[in-house]
């Protein structure tokens, strides 16, 4: 009896990178879910939001570290952003939780293509007045491929 075992010459990676800031929530805390295959969806989550927010995901090719109240003046000055925006969608936290998910295509030419992710949140008191602006640490995933 044979075994065969199947190893990618690309593996997916996703790799926490940089310093989460502290909101209503506590610390915005983001992580992958799952790694990011090409062909299939890639999920990440971000943990510790306030309970009336709204995350923005920031997605990009390249990463930054400036501060996000350059870009957001109403931010505490620890907040950093992370990604470039060259994506922006809108996702709405739960019980201080958020999932979103990014759909990759299976096109081989992205393998090894670095992704940063972050959340960029908007914080409201329970009257739905604007707080604040936070930000969660970031994850790079790099694209996989079989």
């Amino acid at each position: 009896m044979g075994l065969a075992r199947y190893v990618s010459t690309c593996p997916a990676t996703a790799v926490a990178s940089g310093t989460a800031c502290y909101g209503a929530g506590g610390a915005n805390q983001l992580t992958a879910v799952n790694q990011p295959w090409l062909g299939a969806a890639y999920r990440i989550r971000g943990d510790g939001l306030a309970p009336y927010s709204l995350a923005v995901v920031v997605t990009g090719l390249s990463g930054l570290n400036t501060s996000l109240a350059t870009v957001l003046p109403s931010t505490q000055f620890a907040c950093l952003l992370l990604a470039s925006p060259d994506i922006v969608t809108i996702s709405f936290p739960a019980n201080g939780s958020c999932e979103s998910q990014l759909d990759l295509p299976y096109a081989p030419a992205l393998a090894g293509l670095a992704l940063h992710q972050q959340y960029v949140l908007v914080e409201f008191d329970g009257n739905l007045n604007f707080i604040q602006h936070t930000s969660t640490n970031a994850v790079v995933g790099t694209l996989g491929i079989f």
